[in-house]
């Protein structure tokens, strides 16, 4: 439970700067100061004017991307409408096992609730992938629908599903775009 709250914590907390940093580069400014000089209190930082000013150019980088999404709201739209929609599907994934162990019980949307509850678990895990922590939580998470014969399985097809083809197919595509850019080159 600790973990959940610190995950969905972590979240929010990034939420609220990613925003504020958005919208205002003074407060920005002002809090990135205050954490250099508690960092330099406590003899976690070695040279503080250079990191400060490192930061400073990536904030006003992107300070100056966030005034170019401004600009293209439609866009954000479109983009935020297909993020929704590609989240859904990546949610529904342990809905779609369930469902194929022929348990009905479960509605969608507490399946769907239940993996939001279970990436905010992941979030403070502090591994690649979450490794450990996704099986582990999954396995705590959905041994309340799924039978103890069959909830490794749903872990494996979950796992494989959501973590490991990701990779295998962003290799495929790795391998192949250089190609395809290098043909293009040529012609």
């Amino acid at each position: 439970m600790y973990f959940c709250i610190s995950g969905l914590v972590v979240h929010v907390i990034i939420m609220i700067f990613a925003i504020l940093f958005s919208i205002n580069d003074k407060i920005t400014k002002v809090i990135l100061i205050f954490i250099f000089k508690v960092l330099n209190k406590f003899k976690l930082i070695k040279n503080t004017n250079n990191a400060y000013k490192k930061i400073e150019a990536e904030l006003e980088n992107f300070h100056q991307n966030a005034s170019l999404i401004s600009k293209n709201i439609k866009m954000c739209i479109y983009a935020s409408v297909f993020t929704f929609l590609q989240w859904l599907a990546f949610f529904s994934i342990p809905y779609c096992i369930y469902r194929s162990f022929g348990y009905y019980s479960a509605d969608i949307f507490t399946m769907i609730t239940a993996q939001i509850f279970l990436i905010n678990f992941m979030a403070i895990v502090p591994l690649p992938g979450g490794e450990g922590g996704a099986e582990g939580g999954f396995y705590l998470i959905y041994s309340l629908f799924f039978n103890s014969d069959t909830i490794i399985t749903a872990i494996f097809i979950w796992r494989v599903l959501t973590y490991y083809l990701s990779i295998a197919i962003g290799s495929i595509f790795t391998l192949a775009l250089p190609k395809v850019h290098l043909k293009k080159n040529k012609n």
